[in-house]
């Protein structure tokens, strides 16, 4: 109980954090209505469970079994901050943004990006820390005319954008196209979002395929995106991590 009193404030400290004004004020105006909903999403979070804990104590076994899932539950998102992001995602958040946004989809697709990033964390007050520190960095930074740059966005992001360079991350089957869509035996939408990410280099194109994936369970091979063998041998030079030509 103590432990998850301690939780409860800790969230609670997060919060008040991102209600900070000099927080808020390196929030870029682009991204301050998701900001605003993310800080309310974890606030209704918070209530939920503090009211929750407050109920009674049960009196039947019914009831005995229903607190001890919620238990268990409440402790598996307290876990890891990847945890978290991934109960939040496939759950109450994932059913928030369907309600939000008609391109609800897209939105989801690019939120399981941050399950990756989170499992680099320990705590979740890091991990929020440092998006709040990305974005911050984000902001207010407007390159000179003739000043080199790179540009970091998800493919969703970049439509009816173009780049003269531009690199492709994560060209491989689990990545691109997502695991779920070779699952569901769909990956038209993925072939839709691979055109679009390679349509918008006006010079070159690089294309990165990795080999292995790291998450919680250790390294999983990779085999490279099956959309690449829809591509003709003449459209491209392939190298490998060495650099060196094959």
């Amino acid at each position: 109980r103590a432990a998850k009193d301690i939780e409860l404030a800790q969230g609670r400290g997060m919060v008040r954090a991102l209600r900070d004004p000099a927080v808020l004020k390196k929030v870029p105006e682009s991204a301050k209505d998701d900001f605003n909903d993310l800080t309310i999403t974890l606030e209704d979070m918070l209530e939920g469970i503090e009211a929750a804990r407050q109920k009674p104590a049960p009196t039947n076994p019914a009831a005995d079994l229903f607190t001890a899932a919620r238990d268990r539950s409440e402790e598996k998102v307290a876990r890891t901050p990847a945890e978290t992001t991934r109960v939040c995602i496939e759950g109450w958040y994932g059913s928030h943004l369907k309600t939000l946004f008609p391109d609800w989809k897209d939105r989801e697709q690019d939120l399981t990006g941050l399950i990756g990033f989170a499992a680099k964390f320990e705590e979740l007050g890091d991990l929020v820390a440092q998006v709040v520190l990305l974005n911050g960095e984000s902001s207010d930074k407007k390159p000179e005319p003739d000043q080199d740059m790179l540009r970091l966005t998800t493919i969703h992001q970049s439509k009816g954008l173009e780049f003269p360079i531009v690199f492709l991350l994560g060209v491989a089957d689990g990545l691109l196209p997502l695991t779920r869509a070779i699952e569901d035996g769909d990956v038209e939408e993925e072939r839709r979002l691979f055109y679009v990410a390679c349509t918008r280099a006006e010079n070159m194109l690089y294309l990165f395929a990795p080999r292995f994936a790291v998450s919680g369970e250790g390294y999983r091979p990779l085999d490279p995106c099956r959309f690449l063998e829809e591509m003709s041998p003449d459209c491209y030079e392939l190298a490998d991590y060495a650099h060196r030509r094959l």
